[in-house]
Parts: C-alpha cells; structure tokens; sequence
C-alpha cells in the first residue's frame, strides 16, 4: 500500500488571519546591508505564499548493519532509547538499505522468522544475519511515523522486484495465494510473517550510485551483448542499465551466497558456492579449483568418486560439488574461481514496466548518479520514449580543490574551512539545478512528471579536516546540514534524506557494525546519543506540509569569505498556523551574535518562545563521555509594541514560536 500522497500545490492563495498553515523564507543573497548602528530585522510577510513544502524532504538513511549497535542482540527489536530520539526527531522519510549496502543486498534473505533468516553480505567481504530486514524498516517507518524509500538491488530478477513491492506495499490476499509468481503470494506472506497491514513505502530506486564502479553490479563485467543494440548514448554501463544485457565475469572467487570472498572450499561433502551475479548464460562457464579446471555435469549421481566434476544450476548460479562418493571434494582450503557469462539480466525499463504493474501509486527512481553533475546518459537514453518518476543523485561536499565541484581542501585551517562550508549549500543547489536543466531537456513533454530526488546528501566521511576527525559530529557542521535543508525548500525538492541515521564513530559492537561518523544518532546502544544533526532535523521538520512565503530581511550582517563573496549571517524560514507563527533562524556567523527585530507585517506580536540548538564551542560534539555537549536550550521573549526582539547566539539554530 501507499498512502495518498498531499498534493504539491505551487502556489496557493491564502487570506491573512485564516488559520491555515503557511511557511515563510528569507532569500539568501536579498536582504539589505547591515548599516551602522541599526539592528537586524526580519519583516514576516503572511501573504506571499510560494509553494509547498514536501515532509519527506527532512528525511535520512537506515543502513541494514546498524542492527549491529542499535538493536536488541539475538531479536528484531530496536532499543527503546533510539527509537524514541528517532520519533522526537519526526523524520519526514527513511531509506534502506543504504547506500553502496544495496548493490549488495537480497531482501529476500531477510524476511520470516529471524532463525529461519540467511546472512547479508558487507560490501561482498563478510556477512552477517539479517537482523534488520524490509518488516523492521517498515516498522521503523510506523512508530517514527515516517514514509518509506526502498533501494532495488539492481542485480536481483524481475521476479524479485515484483516480490518487493508486493511485499512491503500490497494489501494482504483474503484468501491464501500458494503460487510465488503471484505478487499476492508476498503480500499474504509478509502477513504470515506478523504484519498483515502493507507499509508505505512511496519511494523505490532501482540500483544506487549504479555509474560507480563500487555500485556496478553485473554492470561491471566485460560487455557481451545488449539487450538494445540501437542504445542512443554511447556509454556501455548506461545502455546496460538502462535497457539490459550481458556481461562476463573472469576468474571471480566464488563464495557462499552471502559473502564473496568466501571463496576456499571447506573440505567439506556436498559443497555449495554461488557466482556472485546469477543467472549464467548456459555453457558459458568454467571453473576451476586450485587453479585447475574442473568439468560441469548434468548430475553428479553417476559421477565417480574422483571425478573433479560440479553442478551448475544457471538461474541461481549455485555450483554443488560431490560428497566423495559421487564426485570428489574440493580440497580443504583450495580456492574456487569461475569465469561466466552473466545474464541476460533486465534493464531499468524492464524493472519500471515490472514494479508498476505490482503497484502503480509507487515511484520509481534511476539510481543512477553518484552527484548532481554526474550519470546524465542514464537518463538521457530514455528520452521521451520510456517513463521514470524520479533522478536521485547524491549532492555532497568532498575533498578537492574546486569550489565550483562542491570540494574543500581537507588540509585548510579551521576559519578558511569553515568559510568553504558556508559556500557549500549554494553550490550544491546550483547542481541540483543544472540536473534539472538536463532532465528538462532529456524527458521533453514528459519533464514536468519527473522528479529531482535527494536520497543521500551532505558530507562524505572522506571530506574530514585535519584539524577535527570528528568533524561530521560537530555543531558547525550541522550549519552545513542547515544550510542545505533550506535549499532544498528552495529547490521544491519532494524527497531529501541526510546521510546518515545511525553509526558508531565510538566504537561499534560488531566486527561489520556501522562506524561511520557522519550519523545523526550514534550507538552503541542501549543508550544511544542525539548528535546536532538529529536536532537540526527537528527543528526543521515542523515545515513539511505546510506553504512557503516570504519574509523580509533588512540589514542583517554579511559573512565575508575568502575570495570576497558576501553571505548574509541569517537564513530563516517560517511556519504560520492561526495566531501563531514558528520562524526558523540558522546564525552562521562562527563568533557573533546577532540582536534582531521580529515583526510580522500588520499583525501586533504579543509573545515568544525560542528554543536554541548551539554549544560553547563550534567544533563541539556530544560523545558517552558528554552527550550533552551540544543540545537544545528553551528561553521566553518579551513583546513590546507588536514587535518581539531576539538575540541568536553564534553558530546557532533558533526554533522562534510567535503569537500574535
């Protein structure tokens, strides 16, 4: 099932002192020049409506390993400590696997019973039990009152993408369904397996970051053939993804199905091992143990006990050796290689046409692009003439040298660093557009239909400066995550999810637990700490559902940065709801306060409350040893003559509630 998604009006109409919701902005780049001796102030203007602003754009990602810290060991319960910072947060929308995890995840193995369920690989070097699966994603996505956004590996069947959706998305059957080509047959097992009522789950990307070679898939094998000969961009890893083929793989280690690099026979009877990229093209593989080639037989019943001999099943790609009575056993500790021909394997519109006929109400995204400059010919060779609902592409800031890719240089001092930073939402926004501009042109008469989807955003852990290895934690990091919430507003982007939800940048329980530094909650578990990227999100999140509007900045102080571009110290939006109005301030200035003046056009202010989000230090972080180093800080402002005045603390974010 998919809930009715509201409506994304462009621009509404609405009457001053009507007790509708309206959300108001200040344009960076506008407001008048601070001038000596005058205070900042900002002029709410509740007639200018802009647009509606989506809920799911204050989103984030769930990996499928954070089971290893923020879960109950040995169950399918998460701790009662994270999922209460997770509902206090009030994501807008979550996205699982996550990342790069989906290019190698089967969803499959992680459904039913927890003893019954098989092990999911890291990466394709080690595995570990499907402690999280699609049931706890989508329970998740219940209690935290969040929409759902599911990435496809794009390496699995069609067969079981039409499983998928049906599983998380499809009313259960009234009666039993026993054939699994049915996608009833799912709806009606996630039922057997204790959740009878289907997720929402709006969102589905088929493949992540598919143009990188980490991402790729059975893309990344040596071309064999297209499905479609006449592919109109010449760009081999596009026309495969985009339409299907077949490519082959070259001594690849086989492993067990579910990691790799398990690729050594055990001594063992009866051994099974997978290629990694099923299905095999018939008599395209061979396989060698030890280094020497080993023959494929129809069945091992007649074979000899030392006959080096193997079974192949070419759907599946699982090899069965003998036992030592009916072919012999690889040699204990010998490695298992095989080279094949993978496929022919389906392309995005196969998986397009397969996944809306289960459920037409579901979007379905390219995952295709790494960044907003990047996998263009994905969507290029569709054109017109073959449908997609959503680009998601991944804008972050990265290490480099060029300001203009989104880069900064991680060796930089910290004040010169920090001013890249604050160039950083802008420039990644000016991506975002340019991506536009290309869809536009690509999809033609169609354009208007697809989206601009966000699913991974902000700071690659890769782009740490030297002066702070914990830098993605830091309260002047979460201006970063501040500052780009509002672009996205800006931008009229319906989906936007933060990476990352949870890690343990501490120190995690399990060898292949989530470490990664940039999370808005970190683990271990059972206590489980907020991080100022959590509390952005939650102060931003009251705008989702509701219309955006103006508001008017006159002499707010500017930021100087180093090659002399001025930004404006303040970036606000607004919520305005009856008599009250909820204005967010984002204070990007590293060492200054900033006084200033609240009015709301011709209403009369009588009282307001601001909480604040800021630290004694910008570089300050909460960790076990202080987890309070950074937190939320309430405080009552005073109204005089209809006006209120407040004063935003440096390196700070102000959740400002108005009454008049």
């Amino acid at each position: 099932m998919v809930l009715p998604r509201q409506p994304r009006p462009r621009v509404a109409v609405l009457a001053v002192g009507v007790a509708l919701s309206v959300v108001l902005t200040t344009f960076v780049g506008a407001p008048a020049p601070a001038r000596a001796g005058e205070q900042a102030s900002l002029r709410i203007d509740l007639g200018s409506p802009i647009r509606f602003i989506d809920p799911e754009v204050f989103g984030s990602n769930v990996g499928w390993n954070a089971q290893s810290d923020f879960m109950k060991p040995g169950t399918t319960l998460f701790y009662p400590r994270f999922l209460n910072q997770v509902r206090d947060v009030g994501f807008g929308a979550q996205r699982f696997p996550g990342g790069t995890l989906a290019s190698f995840y089967h969803w499959k193995r992680a459904i039913g019973p927890l003893e019954g369920r098989q092990p999911n690989t890291f990466f394709g070097s080690g595995s570990q039990q499907s402690q999280l699966g699609p049931d706890e994603f989508g329970k998740l996505m219940e209690v935290t009152g969040a929409t759902g956004n599911v990435i496809l590996n794009h390496s699995e069947s069609l067969q079981d993408a039409r499983g998928y959706v049906a599983y998380m998305t499809l009313p259960a059957p009234s009666q039993p369904v026993t054939d699994p080509a049915d996608p009833r047959y799912w709806a009606g097992l996630r039922a057997k397996n204790g959740h009878p009522a289907p997720y929402d789950i709006p969102w589905w990307e088929v493949g992540n970051e598919v143009n990188t070679r980490s991402n790729a898939g059975w893309l990344g094998g040596q071309l064999v053939s297209y499905a479609n000969d006449n592919c109109p961009i010449d760009n081999v890893k596009a026309c495969l993804y985009d339409f299907g083929g077949t490519t082959r793989f070259t001594d690849e280690p086989v492993g067990d199905g579910a990691d790799h690099s398990a690729s050594h026979s055990t001594g063992l009877p009866g051994q099974e091992k997978f290629v990694t990229f099923a299905p095999v093209v018939p008599s395209s593989l061979t396989l060698a143990v030890g280094g020497r080639p080993w023959t494929d037989v129809s069945t091992l019943d007649d074979a000899a006990a030392a006959a080096t001999v193997y079974r192949l099943d070419a759907a599946s790609g699982r090899i069965v050796f003998g036992d030592g009575v009916h072919g012999a056993i690889p040699p204990e500790g010998a490695p298992i290689t095989a080279s094949y021909d993978s496929g022919p394997h389906p392309g995005f519109v196969d998986f397009y046409r397969a996944m809306k006929d289960v459920n037409p109400d579901i979007k379905v995204c390219l995952g295709s692009s790494s960044d907003p400059t990047a996998g263009g010919a994905y969507f290029q060779n569709l054109g017109s003439d073959y449908p997609y609902d959503c680009v998601s592409t991944h804008p972050y800031v990265r290490p480099g040298n060029s300001r203009a890719k989104g880069e900064i240089p991680n060796d930089l001092p910290e004040s010169e660093y920090y001013q890249e930073l604050l160039a950083m939402p802008d420039v990644l926004a000016g991506q975002v557009r340019k991506l536009r501009e290309k869809i536009d042109l690509a999809a033609g008469p169609n354009a208007s239909t697809v989206d601009i989807v966000l699913t991974e955003f902000g700071q690659l852990q890769s782009a740490t400066p030297a002066f702070e290895p914990k830098y993605h934690l830091t309260m002047q990091q979460s201006l970063l995550l501040a500052g780009l919430l509002r672009e996205w507003v800006e931008l009229d982007v319906p989906l936007a999810e933060q990476y990352l939800l949870a890690g343990s940048p501490f120190g995690s329980t399990a060898p292949h637990g989530n470490v990664n530094v940039n999370s808005a909650i970190v683990g271990p578990g059972p206590d489980t700490i907020a991080e100022p990227a959590a509390y952005v999100e939650q102060l931003f999140r009251p705008l989702g559902g509701q219309q955006q509007v103006t508001v008017r900045a006159d002499a707010v102080p500017t930021l100087a940065l180093r090659d002399g571009t001025q930004l404006p110290v303040l970036k606000t939006i607004a919520a305005h709801d009856g008599n009250r109005i909820t204005l967010l301030v984002v204070n990007q200035s590293d060492q200054a306060a900033v006084p200033t003046t609240l009015t709301a056009g011709g209403n009369q202010l009588l009282h307001g409350a601001m909480t604040t989000l800021n630290a004694d230090s910008a570089l300050s972080y909460n960790s076990p040893d202080n987890p309070t180093a950074v937190s939320l800080r309430q405080s009552q402002l005073i109204a005089s003559g209809g006006q209120v005045k407040a004063t935003f603390p440096a390196h700070s974010v102000n959740l400002v509630q108005l009454t008049f």
